[in-house]
């Protein structure tokens, strides 16, 4: 412990106090340092014993675009969007609207990691739900440079075109790179820490990804990561993650999906709109489940009533955040309370039911989530 004291003191004399940064995990464990360094510096930096490795802050590789308790009433949205319909179709039943109960998700919070966001629409000023921001290294402005966030948020809980519109939104707005996407999951750890969300919270990642091979400088990164990771799954938070765009290595290759062997993250493909496999869509074992995606309507970047389908909101960027916001509905449900609300196991639970409950809906297609409203009323 002295010499990790020893070598912070070091360091801030060295790079300037105001420019160090740390990374700790949820107990305050130090995980890793940030700092401006020149070549020299790092040279004589990568001797100390208490160094583990030095890597750069480099650029992520992103995956967008490519009980006795009384019944409540359930609510059916007849103009629903197809993608939205498709989360309430029973099993041999036919679309006729997105049916859900009431509860919608309610008194459970979702962030969303990206670069950016327009709280400004309609999808979320007419929402009920609380809307807050937290900025992660490097990240500032209540803006959304690309429309990528906006659309992600509104898929989990936008008041018409999310699947949990009465839940509580942290937009957490990061920068692509790995320090900062490190940093972003920090923030979460620790808000749900203070904010006592353990057990009615939910992460959305489908940005950015990192695709590393095996080697000392690209471990760090990944241990720092799967810490944070833990954390979250220790304090009952669900975490669901993009299986990724990258249709031709088929199966899924970046992290923190990778980590889902390990983990109970949900990793997410997508489906078109009759629950076939979408072409860019990576699958293989580690796949939890599927959820349109393709030309799926989605709150703009920009304006108060504007809105995205087509290209620029088709990928598994989008079904993650739909199926973000079914598992903040199921959290949300007070029947599911003694089957999900189990100290310690909260995220597997989630996971375990909606594997449940999903099913194929075209003849060797993937499963695809579905918030099984007619078994699961409140």
């Amino acid at each position: 412990m002295k010499d990790v004291e020893a070598f912070s003191k070091s360091l801030q004399s060295q790079a300037g106090k105001t420019k160090v940064d740390t990374l700790t995990d949820v107990n305050g464990k130090l995980l890793a340092w940030y700092a401006t360094l020149s070549a020299n510096q790092v040279a004589v930096i990568n001797k100390s014993s208490v160094v583990g490795s030095i890597a750069p802050d480099a650029p992520l590789r992103t995956k967008a675009k490519s009980s006795g308790v009384a019944k409540r009433a359930l609510k059916t949205d007849k103009k629903a969007q197809p993608e939205l319909q498709m989360f309430s179709t029973a099993p041999g039943k036919k679309p006729s609207g997105y049916a859900y109960d009431d509860k919608a998700g309610q008194g459970v919070t979702i962030y969303v990691l990206d670069e950016g966001f327009n709280l400004r629409h309609k999808e979320f000023t007419s929402s009920p739900g609380r809307k807050r921001w937290i900025f992660s290294k490097g990240a500032s402005g209540e803006n959304d440079p690309d429309g990528h966030g906006s659309c992600c948020a509104s898929k989990a809980l936008g008041s018409t075109v999310g699947v949990a519109p009465k839940a509580d939104l942290v937009a957490v707005k990061l920068q692509l790179t790995s320090w900062s996407l490190l940093k972003a999951w920090q923030a979460v750890v620790l808000d749900v820490k203070q904010n006592r969300l353990q057990g009615k919270a939910v992460v959305s990642n489908s940005k950015a990804s990192i695709a590393w091979s095996v080697d000392r400088d690209e471990r760090w990164f990944r241990d720092a990561l799967e810490t944070l990771l833990k954390n979250l799954e220790a304090l009952d938070v669900v975490v669901v993650s993009s299986s990724g765009n990258f249709g031709t290595e088929f199966e899924v290759s970046t992290y923190p999906s990778l980590f889902a062997n390990r983990t109970p993250i949900i990793v997410t493909g997508a489906v078109d709109n009759n629950g076939r496999l979408a072409p860019f869509s990576q699958g293989g074992p580690l796949v939890t489940t599927t959820a349109p995606g393709v030309a799926v309507k989605c709150a703009a970047m920009s304006g108060a009533s504007a809105y995205q389908a087509g290209k620029e909101s088709t990928g598994t960027s989008f079904s993650t955040p739909a199926v973000a916001g079914l598992a903040a509905y199921f959290l949300s449900l007070d029947s599911l309370r003694p089957r999900l609300q189990v100290p310690g196991s909260v995220a597997m639970n989630v996971k375990a039911l909606i594997q449940e409950h999903h099913y194929a809906r075209v003849s060797g297609g993937p499963k695809v989530a579905w918030n099984a409203h007619t078994l699961l009323r409140n």
